[in-house]
């Protein structure tokens, strides 16, 4: 499966990649709202901090590296295509959208 929004995982778990998915692209940027839907999902705030700071940290460190021109280990590089490779052919067996386009992970038609 390759959209946490529809696999088979607890809501708690899909609460905190909604979290990080709205943290990655900060649109919108999270709110009290959003926090305490996760406090309501058994998060602490200590929780939701972890989460922020490994998130954010992500992000930053992989802005950097794309800037420096950073490049890949050879078996990222090697498990990269195979995951590509995967997804072609579990796209090949699944059904599209009703409009014909797929969602990314975040929520984008490609």
């Amino acid at each position: 499966m390759r959209d946490f929004r529809t696999a088979p995982i607890d809501e708690p778990t899909r609460a905190l990649l909604r979290f990080a998915v709205q943290l990655s692209r900060y649109d919108p940027a999270p709110s009290p709202a959003d926090l305490d839907g996760l406090r309501a999902h058994g998060f602490s705030d200590a929780d939701i901090h972890d989460a922020a700071q490994i998130i954010g940290y992500f992000n930053y460190i992989v802005r950097v590296a794309d800037a420096l021109g950073v490049p890949l280990d050879a078996w990222l590089v090697e498990f990269e295509a195979q995951l590509r490779e995967a997804e072609l052919q579990c796209n090949s067996k699944e059904t599209s959208h009703d409009n014909g386009v797929e969602d990314d992970l975040f929520g984008e038609q490609s």
